[in-house]
C-alpha cells in the first residue's frame, strides 16, 4: 500500500536514503536486452537482506524516467517507490533492475543523482554478436518475426513458417487432449 510521505523512515546502510517516508533503492541493475540483467537480479535477490522486485511491477505505475523528476512532481517518485518492498527501519536494502535505463540521457542521470546521490549503478554488458544471436534465437523460439528486414529471407520465412506450424499443432493437440 501507499506509505505516508511524512512518515519517519530510517534506511539501512550508507547507500540509501529516505524520500517522503520510503527508502530509495541502494542500487540499480541496468544493461542491454539479453545481457543477463534478469539473471543478475535473480542471483542478488537470493540474499535475505536484498529486495529487488521484478520489473513487471513497474509497468502499471508512472513512467520510470518521469518518476525520478522530483522537481516537477514529487509524488510520482513516491508512487514509483510503492512497487518496492518497504525496507524502512529494517536491515534490508532494496534495488532496481531496469534494462531499458542503459540508454539514459544526461537529464535522466541528473534526476537519479538529485534524488539518490549515493545509489550505485550496476551495468551489465555483453559482446554484441553473442547478444544479437541470443536475441535472434529467442525470437525464433517464440515464433516472432525476428527483425523486419530479415523477413524477406526465404530460409528465414521457411523456418518461421515451420515454427508457427509446430506451435499451432501443439496448441491443437493440447486443446484436443483437454476435451
Amino acid at each position: 500500500g501507499e506509505r505516508k510521505p511524512d512518515r519517519a523512515c530510517s534506511c539501512h546502510g550508507s547507500l540509501s536514503r529516505s524520500y517522503r517516508g520510503q527508502c530509495l533503492p541502494s542500487f540499480m541493475i541496468i544493461g542491454s536486452q539479453k545481457a543477463a540483467t534478469s539473471k543478475l537480479r535473480w542471483y542478488v535477490s537470493r540474499h535475505p537482506d536484498v529486495r529487488i522486485p521484478k520489473e513487471e511491477n513497474f509497468h502499471k505505475g508512472p513512467p520510470p524516467v518521469a518518476a525520478w523528476d522530483t522537481e516537477t512532481d514529487p509524488t510520482l517518485l513516491t508512487r514509483f517507490l510503492d512497487n518496492l518492498d518497504d525496507v524502512c527501519g529494517t536491515t534490508s536494502i532494496s534495488g532496481l533492475k531496469m534494462p531499458d535505463y542503459i540508454v539514459m540521457s544526461n537529464l535522466t542521470i541528473a534526476r537519479f543523482y538529485a534524488a539518490a546521490p549515493t545509489m550505485r549503478i550496476v551495468l551489465t554488458l555483453r559482446e554484441p554478436i553473442a547478444r544479437m544471436y541470443s536475441y535472434f534465437s529467442m525470437q525464433l523460439r517464440l515464433g516472432w518475426s525476428p527483425i523486419n528486414h530479415m523477413g524477406k529471407n526465404p530460409c528465414m520465412q521457411r523456418r518461421l513458417r515451420d515454427l508457427l506450424r509446430a506451435k499451432e499443432l501443439r496448441a491443437a493437440s493440447a486443446a484436443a487432449a483437454g476435451r
